[in-house]
């Protein structure tokens, strides 16, 4: 953590709130921001090409580890910010089960929204006073 904080030369975490960059929150973090650019890239690109079923796996599977890493995330347990990792898990899964079934709209829907919600998600978390990420990012 001391590594982390001394990199960007910013205070410690502690000393400024009781939350600290956790396992957990380190692994959702490595995977929900590379989500997000990958997400944005998959949704400008055309589709149905090789490329797109390639950068698809690889943006499901950072998307689920992200909303399983988030459930390890939280100063008191499990609140109502997880519901957005359920729906995430159930969304990105019904994208990929529309896509292997060739529904195409379907499959569009699903994985859009799962994008628009980790991008609502993410942007909250920046915003919102109290929370780490705000902390981190704006002091």
């Amino acid at each position: 953590r001391r590594l982390l904080h001394a990199l960007r030369g910013a205070p410690t975490i502690g000393d400024t709130m009781d939350s600290s960059l956790t396992l957990p929150l380190v692994i959702h973090l490595a995977s929900v921001l590379p989500a997000l650019v990958l997400g944005a890239w998959q949704l400008a690109r055309p589709k149905g090409n090789g490329s797109h079923r390639l950068l698809g796996r690889v943006w499901v599977a950072l998307m689920l580890v992200a909303a399983f890493a988030s459930f390890g995330v939280g100063r008191n347990g499990l609140g109502w910010i997880h519901a957005l990792s359920v729906f995430t898990i159930i969304s990105v899964t019904a994208g990929l089960y529309f896509a292997r079934r060739h529904q195409t709209r379907r499959h569009r829907g699903w994985m859009v929204g799962a994008w628009l919600g980790s991008l609502g998600a993410g942007i909250g978390a920046v915003a919102g006073p109290g929370r780490l990420l705000h902390t981190l990012m704006m002091g």
